[in-house]
């Protein structure tokens, strides 16, 4: 997988970087404070979502699903953006 950046430096030049990689791993249940992320999980474990077995929760993705895209679509309704 290969997507071109356009990084602007501290000095203002501008350059394209191209990133490449050949596997992803996505991090779950991260956060600065822990107890706050275990608070959620308590959360989710009331909505029926299992646990993970640890924290922070790492899963292998398909490297195709990294996108520079502002936009997204996803299927199902318990999908949400909280920015």
């Amino acid at each position: 997988m290969k997507i071109i950046l356009k990084c602007i430096f501290k000095d203002s030049e501008e350059k394209d970087v191209i990133l490449s990689w050949d596997g992803c791993v996505a991090a779950g249940y991260t956060g600065r404070n822990r107890e706050a992320v275990l608070a959620h999980i308590e959360e989710l474990k009331k909505l029926g979502v299992p646990a993970p077995e640890k924290v922070p929760a790492t899963y292998w993705i398909d490297p195709n699903r990294v996108t520079k895209e502002d936009k997204i679509y996803v299927i199902g309704e318990k999908t949400y953006w909280r920015s």
